[in-house]
């Protein structure tokens, strides 16, 4: 399905023909580009992606996975 952005997060379009999955414009000070979300919404992870930015404020980099339909950080080593 295509990817459409919302007001506050990516969504597939015809999203009443089940796909409920959405994805946060934002996660961790970090824009979610709509590439990034297609990649996401079609292949279940992106590559690892910079700029996240942890509670303490300390800068991460992390890929994005789905799981049970929602969007999780996976930490490489």
């Amino acid at each position: 399905k295509r990817v459409a952005r919302g007001r506050y997060s990516y969504r597939c379009e015809g999203n009443k023909e089940g796909c409920a999955l959405k994805i946060p414009l934002t996660l961790c000070g970090r824009n979610i580009s709509l590439l990034e979300a297609g990649t996401l919404l079609k292949d279940g992870v992106t590559q690892p992606l910079s700029g996240f930015v942890s509670k303490k404020g300390a800068p991460f980099t992390a890929s994005l996975k789905l799981e049970e339909g929602r969007t999780v950080f996976v930490f490489s080593d």
